[in-house]
């Protein structure tokens, strides 16, 4: 047989004639079931499942994963991210407007701590765990004992 040329068997001819009846089942939407957007006339789904199908292997949205033990630097994003800025709240032990977020170490857990990267610094996941305090009164309540049991 010539290259190029195959034999064309019972399966190959039923699924072509499948697909040229989907093909002219095409309505112009996406056929992925609550969308309505369009779809281009050869692919039968719009372009944002089209992408996220290769992309993922699925139709459906996939959201991304937070993990339990994120790095010191994406927990304090997180916390900015779910609390808003340390700016915008007063400081939790004096009247005073508070500049960033503090590790409320005294009330977590020891087995709940995670550790920065060089080992100097503890932290948690848990955006929670965060309390809104000025420069001065941080360093007053980490001075009680250096995470160890409070003074």
């Amino acid at each position: 047989m010539p290259r190029g040329v195959y034999e064309r068997t019972e399966a190959i001819r039923k699924s072509i004639s499948e697909a040229k009846k989907n093909r002219s089942l095409n309505t112009g939407f996406c056929a992925v079931p609550g969308c309505n957007n369009r779809s281009p006339q050869r692919t039968n789904i719009c372009e944002v499942h089209y992408y996220r199908m290769r992309r993922t292997g699925s139709y459906d949205e996939v959201l991304p994963v937070r993990l339990d033990a994120p790095s010191y630097r994406a927990a304090h994003s997180r916390v900015d991210r779910d609390r808003g800025s340390a700016r915008d709240h007063l400081c939790t032990d004096c009247p005073n407007p508070a500049l960033h977020w503090s590790f409320a170490w005294r009330r977590v857990p020891r087995n709940e701590w995670l550790w920065s990267a060089d080992g100097a610094r503890p932290y948690t996941g848990n955006s929670g765990d965060y309390e809104a305090r000025c420069v001065r009164c941080a360093i007053r309540y980490d001075r009680g004992d250096v995470y160890g049991t409070p003074t």
